[in-house]
């Protein structure tokens, strides 16, 4: 394959993409970046390179890496770029600081230190989160939906599930039916 028809199908493989998280260097960015967003792309680019930063009409890193605060509530910044990149996430709270928090009795009885909850990106839409200055409220579904509120320092652990990449796999052909072999007439089934 020809370097452009490398460069060509790595352009179109990325079009695809709703986030681009690339440490190539500042030539493959000027080179990549304008490509496909010349092709309509409106997906989150993160680049180690200062390129982008330095170019007068980006103006900036990414949203998503822009509003990374360090010293920031780190569970609140996890959850947001997850919710972003429409991944399922995996939260482990603290039994003892939920006690009032919405999620039933005989639930936290069941975890009596930690209570593990996956937010399955499919349904981000119906958990309803909501970022709060002292807590996140959320809709989870037990036995029956709930409105749950959990204080910020509840929360132990936030994990990202990416999603696996979508691979191009090539189209199999149809298979031929193959012709009968006597001549005798036969019965042939048409849609």
């Amino acid at each position: 394959m020809s370097v452009f028809a490398t460069w060509v199908a790595c352009c179109l493989r990325l079009s695809r993409s709703s986030l681009v998280l690339t440490c190539q260097g500042g030539d493959w960015t000027k080179a990549m970046y304008p490509a496909i967003r010349g092709r309509g792309w409106g997906g989150h680019w993160i680049d180690a390179a200062s390129a982008l930063r330095m170019a007068d009409e980006i103006g900036g890193l990414d949203p998503i890496t822009e509003a990374a605060d360090p010293y920031g509530n780190h569970a609140a910044q996890a959850m947001h770029l997850g919710l972003a990149l429409g991944c399922d996430l995996h939260l482990v709270l603290d039994s003892a600081k939920i006690q009032e928090s919405g999620v039933p009795r005989s639930v936290l009885a069941q975890f009596p230190e930690r209570l593990p909850v996956r937010l399955d990106a499919a349904f981000h839409r119906h958990h309803d989160l909501r970022f709060l200055p002292e807590a996140v409220q959320m809709t989870l579904s037990f036995d029956a939906l709930y409105t749950c509120v959990f204080p910020w320092d509840a929360i132990q652990q936030v994990t990202i599930f990416p999603l696996p990449p979508e691979l191009d796999e090539p189209e199999e052909e149809p298979e031929e039916e193959p012709e009968p072999t006597s001549r005798r007439g036969h019965l042939r089934l048409l849609d």
